[in-house]
């Protein structure tokens, strides 16, 4: 091969790669592309983030330990039959995730919205009857009267603690959770209102 052809290919080669060079200065001049460092304020949910809280289920927010005492009588020709037992219970209130309505969190820039359940009894079957103790049983009682002083323990029990108050209690509990929470993943602000 003549040495004049291997030159001109190698200038060639040259060439080439000068415009090459050239064409990518140019087009990173014309893009003005900037490259910064630094901290990213923007504060992302993830699916799985969400997912997460909602597989939790139900979160109690507050218990409320109750204890009553129902008694009741029955008049006899000679003497009074009388039952006397006192009833405990513990009251469960909170929300539950699986009631939850579309998109319940929403972020933006430093902030999240949430939209959560109501604040409710987590469980109506709260009364102990284990732990029931007959305080005075005078005469024979049936199944079903002994059933309409538990009823009557039930209904009381939930005058005593299904209170409005009980309700906003817990709710600020839920407050403070879900606000602490979401500040632990970065956000500053946490909106919060409850219900449907």
């Amino acid at each position: 091969m003549k040495k004049w052809l291997i030159w001109v290919r190698i200038l060639f080669a040259v060439l080439l790669l000068a415009a090459a060079v050239a064409v990518l200065v140019w087009w990173n001049n014309k893009e003005e592309m900037f490259v910064e460092f630094g901290p990213d304020d923007r504060i992302e949910l993830t699916p799985q983030e969400i997912l997460r809280m909602e597989r939790i289920g139900q979160w109690e927010l507050l218990s409320v330990q109750t204890e009553v005492v129902v008694d009741t009588l029955r008049p006899g020709l000679l003497s009074d039959d009388r039952l006397v037992a006192i009833y405990k219970g513990t009251l469960r209130f909170g929300i539950d995730m699986n009631r939850l309505a579309g998109e319940w969190a929403v972020a933006r820039n430093d902030t999240v919205r949430l939209h959560l359940p109501a604040v409710h009894l987590l469980d109506r079957n709260f009364v102990d009857e284990a732990r029931t103790q007959v305080f005075y049983e005078e005469g024979e009682w049936s199944n079903r009267a002994r059933r309409e002083l538990y009823d009557r323990a039930y209904r009381k029990m939930m005058r005593q603690c299904h209170t409005p108050d009980n309700l906003q209690r817990a709710e600020e509990n839920a407050r403070t959770q879900f606000t602490a929470m979401f500040r632990a993943m970065g956000f500053r602000e946490v909106e919060i209102r409850f219900g449907h």
